[in-house]
């Protein structure tokens, strides 16, 4: 029993989060947001994550996730719509831009596996 209890008390306290995320991003959406943008922080779960995603898709917000230099994610949603949004970048996210040193080693990490394919 409880064991069932802590579950009861975790799907509540979901529902509650999603319910207020979901509510910022309708907020942001409707022109409620002064800034147009919200920026989540790198502390969220990966459920909460999700969540932001699938809200912003579904309302039609732009979200984007970037790593920091920890490798930890943070999101920004906003309503400036994307070009890339609905064209196969899975949920509207889009690659961070790169600067020409992280290009240059990108370029160096993929060099090896355009070899192996060649064979």
């Amino acid at each position: 029993k409880e064991k069932e209890r802590a579950e009861r008390k975790k799907e509540e306290r979901d529902a509650e989060r999603r319910q207020a995320l979901e509510a910022q991003l309708t907020k942001l959406a409707k022109g409620h947001d002064k800034e147009g943008s919200l920026s989540f922080p790198s502390t969220l779960s990966s459920w909460e994550r999700m969540v932001i995603h699938e809200t912003a898709e579904k309302l039609g917000l732009r979200h984007i996730t970037q790593e920091d230099q920890d490798g930890k994610r943070k999101i920004t949603v906003s309503r400036a719509q994307s070009e890339e949004q609905g064209k196969g970048k899975g949920k509207g996210q889009q690659e961070p831009e790169l600067t020409k040193e992280e290009e240059e080693e990108e370029e160096e990490e993929a060099l090896p596996l355009e070899a192996e394919d060649a064979e």
